[in-house]
């Protein structure tokens, strides 16, 4: 058997906060999964679902199976796992370093996911074909259409910096890997300038969460084109929310908004909405149960 082969985008201790109340004593404690057109769940164990062979399993250089991304992801679950416990749950202040924990935290979680993956295969796809035909044009080019290429200024990016087609190549063959390197040393610095709150509730059903938990989303871009409305962390309208259990989500924003903060009903049915509408295949509850809340979109954030 080989070893850690299983691996897993969304985290099993993560969704292990969704676990029915009510798994009958001597049975595995179960979730209930949802596909995003149905309104019946199935009962499935955390360790059972997102996952895929090989998903972060890079190749080292003697050919051997490397797994540093997977061992990082299990070191950040488990510091995760007890700020949870010994901070979060007990709505306790964190302090700077547990701030930035739970801001790489959220990074991953936006870049480690299937649909994440198929989005950035998709974009780099796009740049190695141009690229491919590019470099098929030029061995038939003459010298004078080759000059014609020539920029008037020479280019700013130092050699180390400019990517090559086996660059690219390697982006589109390993997707994962490369955004989750990219995205969380991106990202988890200007997540920890950003205020944060942890909304609450307590409600029985809580919040839900899916195959693709964090989102972000900005208010300012509702009347944009469709090709605009891509959310940017320097927006300053931007908001940044992931569940963190079936009682709280994480908001990151720039608006002020922080510390612990219990929501009304219709706030929590509109995070659901969010999460439910944004999901790749399959959304996560606590219950095998739903509100009809979650699927209109008429609730309103406040």
């Amino acid at each position: 058997m080989v070893e850690r082969k299983k691996q897993h985008f969304i985290p099993a201790g993560y969704l292990s906060s969704w676990c029915d109340p009510d798994t009958p004593q001597g049975q595995k404690p179960y979730v209930w999964l949802f596909e995003s057109s149905s309104r019946d769940g199935r009962p499935k164990a955390p360790r059972n679902i997102f996952s895929e062979p090989d998903f972060y399993t890079e190749t080292a250089p003697a050919g051997t199976r490397d797994l540093g991304l997977e061992d990082f992801l299990g070191r950040l679950e488990s510091q995760f796992a007890h700020l949870m416990r010994s901070k979060i749950e007990p709505r306790k202040e964190l302090d700077a370093a547990q701030h930035s924990l739970l801001c790489v935290f959220c990074a991953a979680m936006h870049a480690r996911t299937r649909a994440m993956r198929e989005h950035t295969r998709e974009q780099w796809s796009s740049i190695l074909a141009t690229g491919e035909k590019i470099e098929q044009w030029a061995q038939t080019a003459s010298p004078e259409q080759l000059n014609a290429l020539r920029p008037v200024f020479p280019p700013r990016a130092t050699e180390e910096s400019v990517m090559s087609l086996d660059d690219i190549r390697g982006v589109v063959n390993f997707p994962a890997q490369t955004a989750l390197r990219l995205m969380v040393s991106s990202e988890s610095p200007i997540l920890a300038r950003m205020d944060m709150s942890i909304l609450c509730t307590a409600d029985d059903l809580g919040f839900i969460t899916s195959d693709h938990p964090c989102l972000w989303y900005d208010p300012s871009l509702a009347t944009a084109p469709p090709a605009l409305q891509i959310p940017a962390l320097r927006s300053r309208t931007i908001e940044i929310t992931l569940p963190l259990s079936p009682r709280h989500v994480l908001l990151l924003n720039w608006r002020g908004v922080s510390g612990y903060r219990d929501v009304a009903q219709g706030v929590a049915d509109r995070l659901n909405w969010m999460r439910w509408s944004q999901c790749e295949a399959h959304y996560v509850v606590r219950r095998n149960q739903v509100r009809d809340s979650w699927f209109s979109g008429k609730t309103f954030w406040c």
